[in-house]
């Protein structure tokens, strides 16, 4: 399969391309800020600036804009840190930190088994509490592979054929690959469909790997409730 490459920076005078830096200044003292701990500030900061070179050569392109970073104590091996405020509270969290956040770990960043890549089971829900404004984004679909899971065509051979009987979906945890963040899904059970007439099977058994939404991802009218 043939893709599209991706776009590059040229200037727009020699047609030369353009290589792109990112650096952090310190609104209050205009040092740069690092987050490897190289250039620790003593004091604390309340925002950054952020400053966009593009460079090539002599000539320079640079824009800022501000985010919301404040910087750390000298004790702390990097110079910014991340807040969320919270009952008029700003709660600070290091980079690390928002990282295991997202991906379930500990505090240690230690993993364990309950957050390792894979589908995690939750419960059963009736199939009709799954509504069409669920549908945010292209669903999947699940098949087991004996030749790679021992004992999986079994195993979701009793699982399809019981919630379908049952009209139940499965909510689970999905965790698609090391360092990828959590998702819900719903396992919706899907019949298998032949024809008649040629034999030939039209539509597979198995689930469909609904992607549920949070709730500031919901996209739905007031008819759809």
């Amino acid at each position: 399969k043939t893709r599209k490459p991706a776009a590059v920076h040229l200037h727009s005078d020699t047609n030369k391309l353009l290589k792109c830096e990112t650096k952090f200044i310190c609104q209050d003292t205009g040092t740069e800020l690092m987050r490897n701990g190289n250039n620790i500030l003593q004091n604390e900061l309340s925002s950054s600036t952020t400053t966009t070179t593009t460079t090539n050569n002599n000539n320079n392109t640079t824009s800022s804009s501000t985010n919301e970073f404040t910087n750390s104590s000298s004790s702390s091996s990097n110079d910014m840190i991340y807040y969320y405020e919270y009952g008029g509270h700003k709660s600070e969290f290091t980079l690390e930190e928002l990282t295991n956040i997202k991906q379930l770990k500990n505090v240690s960043g230690v993993k364990n088994e309950h957050v390792q890549p894979g589908i995690k089971l939750i419960g059963f829900k009736p199939k009709s509490r799954l509504k069409i404004y669920h549908n945010y984004k292209s669903s999947g679909f699940l098949y087991p592979n004996d030749s790679k899971i021992n004992g999986s065509l079994l195993t979701l051979s009793a699982l399809h054929k019981k919630m379908i009987e049952m009209n139940r979906i499965a909510i689970c945890r999905f965790i698609q690959r090391e360092g990828t963040m959590p998702q819900f899904i719903a396992l919706l059970p899907q019949e298998e469909l032949i024809d008649e007439e040629s034999n030939t099977q039209i539509t597979p058994p198995g689930f469909q790997i609904i992607y549920l939404p949070y709730a500031d991802e919901y996209s739905y009218s007031i008819e759809d409730k």
